[in-house]
């Protein structure tokens, strides 16, 4: 976005536990009570929402619009929010997730039409050159995008956007024990990726 600094998807340790810090329980009550003290929750999870977005779609240009739609979504359907019913976190993570999942639907009739009717649009497919420099942080990316989709999207949920299991679960609607499974399942296919990088040096 114009104006602010570069985004990077590298993953960052998750917003912890912290007593001065008020709970997102407190900061979704204070902005349904109003409208002018969302920010916060904005600042908390923009980043968090960039990332994921980012490492699911492939494009910086996709997962901005993620980041605004699924804001403007949380902030429209606010007073919806039923704290009794999941976290804030496993809330927001799943708009976003329908999100992504629309864009790519009209993403994907669009490039049908310009293969139909001409080139195809020039697509951004490289998001993290120029964002994470470090060789390590290529051969993780590079391994990240030969998994299956739905072993990334349980990787960037954890280790990216930061979620607990419980709230992962409600993201995908799985079980906690679906969750564990999948994460197991997607960090020994990441191993062995990495580890076939090692064998091909």
């Amino acid at each position: 976005m114009q104006g602010e600094p570069e985004r990077s998807i590298a993953a960052e340790p998750a917003i912890a536990g912290n007593s001065s810090e008020p709970s997102d329980a407190d900061l979704v009550l204070a902005a349904q009570r109003d409208p002018h003290a969302f920010e916060p929750l904005y600042l908390r999870y923009a980043d968090r929402l960039y990332r994921y977005a980012a490492g699911l779609t492939g494009s910086t240009h996709l997962a901005d619009d993620v980041v605004s739609d699924t804001m403007m979504a949380a902030f429209e359907h606010l007073a919806r929010f039923d704290p009794a019913r999941g976290s804030f976190a496993g809330w927001l993570f799943t708009i976003a997730r329908r999100r992504v999942a629309d864009d790519q639907r009209r993403f994907g009739r669009l490039r049908r039409a310009f293969s139909r009717h001409g080139p195809e649009p020039n697509v951004d497919e490289d998001i993290l050159s120029g964002v994470i420099r470090s060789e390590d942080a290529a051969r993780l990316r590079a391994a990240l995008r030969r998994i299956p989709r739905n072993d990334r999207e349980v990787l960037l949920l954890r280790y990216v956007a930061g979620l607990s299991g419980p709230e992962i679960a409600a993201v995908l609607n799985i079980s906690a024990g679906a969750v564990r499974v999948r994460l197991h399942r997607a960090l020994r296919r990441l191993a062995n990726e990495l580890g076939e990088d090692d064998a091909r040096e």
